[in-house]
């Protein structure tokens, strides 16, 4: 007996150096999976370098974890909390406010050169976004001076002052109400303004929707009576046309007239207007009467800094 497990020693030897060879070979080829500390570490430190090594990253829950030898796919649940630089009232309109993201991402990891190594991270989606700041309502109240550009119409000027401000950050709508008045020779405007900006989550932006004026905004036109307009005919005699303008009523409407033996007389004869028309203001411009009676437009040129009316290209003075 004892001389049959003699002779097969060198089998046994032989076995034991195969199972070796072959445990060793399998510790080689998979290595020891990497703890969640780990993981949740190098997922905070590449986040850190795309968001700014001020802003807080938490990383919460691992779920959908593959691992396969040397490779190590998990997905994560991300608290992002951005921070506000300093005393801070508020971004512009084309500016990223911070943000506050409930976020997964998903990380792959290669084990190389003995150690688990972060390789890509994606973000898979945001559960929630966040805004920690509304739009800068001081900007509405003082808006950035305007660039002279020669040839340019002139720039109305408004004095505005701050009236309410309402911010709900966690449903991204900030409303801004704003008292504006301008005031000039021939129009004067006044009254409260109510601007609203919802926070849009896929561009992580303030966006204006509403620009309404409140029901204590008017208007006041100076711009009723006789106006006249000179000129020389073709055959050399000095021309005047008088244009009458009504007072303009509460629905934006005035009334037009011009003598008739002068649009006859005139170099008005060649415009398609009547003796008298109605003509109501723009909705886009308030210096401009538009009428469908007649293709020209009553406007008040610069707007009104200068006291006088244009009627097509014939300019009408008091």
């Amino acid at each position: 007996m004892i001389k049959s497990i003699t002779s097969n020693y060198p089998v046994v030897k032989f076995t034991v150096f195969i199972l070796t060879i072959l445990l060793a070979g399998c510790s080689l080829s998979s290595p020891e999976p990497q703890d969640e500390q780990s993981i949740k570490l190098q997922i905070e430190e590449r986040l850190k370098q795309e968001f700014g090594a001020d802003t807080e990253i938490t990383v919460q829950e691992l779920t959908n974890r593959e691992t396969d030898g040397n490779s190590d796919t998990v997905e994560v649940s991300v608290l992002i909390d951005e921070q506000v630089e300093g005393l801070s009232f508020g971004v512009n309109l084309q500016d990223r406010p911070p943000l506050r993201m409930d976020s997964v991402y998903r990380g792959e990891f290669l084990y190389e050169d003995k150690q688990w190594r972060l390789t890509d991270l994606l973000k898979v989606n945001d559960s929630s976004v966040t805004p920690k700041e509304g739009i800068n309502a001081s900007a509405l109240v003082h808006p950035p001076g305007k660039v002279y550009v020669e040839g340019a119409p002139k720039v109305r000027t408004w004095k505005n002052e701050m009236v309410e401000e309402n911010l709900d950050l966690e449903n991204g709508i900030h409303t801004i109400f704003i008292y504006k008045e301008a005031e000039n020779r021939m129009l004067e405007e006044s009254g409260t303004v109510k601007y609203t900006f919802i926070f849009n989550k896929d561009t992580s932006k303030w966006e204006q929707t509403e620009e309404v004026r409140m029901d204590d905004w008017k208007r006041t036109y100076d711009i009723a009576g006789s106006w006249t307009y000179k000129t020389t005919s073709a055959d050399g005699y000095y021309v005047t046309v008088k244009l009458h303008v009504s007072e303009v009523d509460q629905n934006g409407q005035i009334t037009i007239r011009i003598d008739s033996n002068q649009i006859n007389a005139s170099i008005l004869s060649g415009l398609d207007v009547k003796n008298s028309w109605t003509a109501e203001v723009s909705q886009d411009n308030p210096f401009t009467f538009i009428s469908d009676e007649t293709t020209y437009a009553l406007t008040i040129p610069d707007e009104g800094q200068t006291n006088v009316l244009k009627l097509g290209d014939s300019i009408f003075r008091r």
